[in-house]
């Protein structure tokens, strides 16, 4: 075997492979998601379920859904006694509890207001067209799989609202919504934006409770959805915008065979 021949085509695959796959050592793992449609479509379930793992089983997020959960459980005995003082007594004004129910409703105006604050900034600030993208994927993922998360309960538990309106009681989808929207804000922006995010939240929670269409538990565990993904899925964009996660290309012999290899290392 032409041994010099052997090892110039080698090195030859090892550049080619470098050129066509691996990112520049700026790039990140999200600008490689980003690169082409292609590359988003076949990342992006990995992705999602990452983001779905930070929101529920890593880090901190276990012991926090316990212990909100468990106070969760310790409010819910003011329910029933919430619900008849608010019956027929509204502690929100009428006008108020309208605009926050538009607000928070599928497809209401709130979810415009979040998207289009991100559009409007996105072009104030002349970020490229991938930048805004990763921040608008992060806001209606974090939306879309509340929600999923939320209608599954909801179409499991079959809870009766207090107005009896219907059975889709627990949880407040306004809320998980709301919440996941203003969660999704904070992690782009921080607590300049996040603060009044959430208090728009809080009030579509409030709202849910005075009009009595949900009982203080549905709202509360909405909102504890809603912060839990939109937390999980933000870590999980913070560390793929990390210059530590990109794509990287290594020649590596073994020793066993007597072989050189390709290895390429996408960082998780």
């Amino acid at each position: 075997m032409n041994r010099p021949k052997y090892i110039f085509q080698l090195f030859f695959l090892f550049f080619l492979l470098n050129t066509t796959f691996a990112q520049s050592p700026t790039d990140t793992a999200s600008d490689y998601r980003f690169r082409s449609l292609n590359n988003w479509i076949t990342t992006y379930p990995s992705h999602a379920l990452e983001g779905i793992e930070n929101s529920f089983l890593n880090g901190d997020s276990p012991k926090f859904m316990i212990a909100s959960a468990a106070g969760i459980l310790l409010l819910s005995k003011f329910d029933y006694e919430l619900s008849d003082k608010f019956f027929t007594k509204p502690f929100m004004p009428q006008r108020l509890s309208a605009l926050a129910d538009d607000f928070g409703k599928t497809f209401g105006w709130g979810y415009y207001v979040g998207i289009g604050f991100v559009t409007i900034e996105s072009i104030a600030r002349k970020n490229s067209s991938r930048e805004y993208f990763k921040k608008l994927e992060l806001v209606l993922e974090s939306i879309a799989v509340t929600q999923f998360i939320t209608q599954t309960i909801k179409l499991t538990t079959m809870r009766t609202r207090p107005n009896k309106s219907d059975n889709h009681s627990f949880p407040s989808g306004h809320t998980s919504a709301t919440f996941a929207l203003a969660g999704s804000l904070n992690g782009i922006y921080g607590w300049r934006v996040g603060v009044p995010a959430f208090l728009c939240a809080s009030i579509v929670g409030a709202q849910r409770i005075s009009s009595n269409s949900h009982y203080l538990s549905d709202v509360l565990t909405g909102a504890l959805i809603g912060i839990l993904v939109s937390n999980g899925f933000s870590l999980l964009h913070r560390k793929e915008n990390s210059n530590h996660n990109h794509l990287q290309t290594f020649l590596y012999f073994d020793k066993s065979q007597q072989s050189h290899s390709i290895l390429l290392i996408y960082p998780i």
